[in-house]
Formats: C-alpha cells, sequence, structure tokens
C-alpha cells in the first residue's frame, strides 16, 4: 500500500548567541506517524553549540525528542532527524551558536 508524503518547509529561523535562544515556529505534525526533520546550516554563517527537537500534546508543555544530532551542525552541512511511531501533535526546534549568527532552513519529509 501507497502512501502519500508530503514535504514541509517549516522555518528559516536566525539563530544568534546564548543558549537556545532560536525557536522555531511550532507546526502540528500529528497526521504524520513517521517523519524526518532535516535542518541546511547556511554556509558563512556560524556551527550550531545547541539544537533541540522538542514535542507537545498541548503546545504548550515541551518534551525533549532529540538533543544531540543537530546540536553542532557546520555552517554548510545539513541532517537529519527520523521521528517513528509519532504519538505527538506539536514539534519545534530550538537552537543557538556560539558566536556570530547562523541561518537554518528546516524541511519536514514524512508519510501518515
Amino acid at each position: 500500500m501507497r502512501r502519500d508524503t508530503f514535504s514541509l518547509d517549516w522555518a528559516t529561523e536566525h539563530a544568534t548567541t546564548d543558549t537556545l535562544n532560536m525557536v522555531g515556529t511550532s507546526v502540528d505534525l500529528l497526521a504524520l506517524e513517521h517523519f524526518s526533520v532535516f535542518a541546511l546550516n547556511a554556509a558563512g554563517g556560524a556551527a550550531l553549540d545547541a539544537c533541540t527537537l522538542e514535542a507537545s500534546g498541548d503546545n504548550t508543555n515541551w518534551a525533549t525528542i532529540d538533543n544531540t544530532t543537530l546540536a553542532s551542525l557546520a555552517a554548510g552541512a545539513v541532517d537529519q532527524i527520523d521521528v517513528t511511531n509519532n504519538g505527538r501533535r506539536y514539534y519545534r526546534l530550538r537552537a543557538s551558536t556560539a558566536a556570530n549568527t547562523a541561518t537554518l532552513t528546516v524541511v519536514v519529509t514524512g508519510n501518515g
């Protein structure tokens, strides 16, 4: 059985110094059983020194899903976090850099 897939250009956000101060807008992904979050740290910026994927059932109380995969994403690099058997509605990324700024482009692909 073939399942439909989709891509979502989640956010392009700018991280500046201070711990996890860039907070991407949360998105509703409850309809997706399995999905991947791809993050591209644009060339010319700084590497990330922290990055956390968080999930919430109510868009208020957040739990950490992954805080290691993208934590040191270099400028010009791309990586992904895979989520399987999703049971949460809302997801967001929080990130920071040690110095300067970074631009993250985040795309979600998945199926229901």
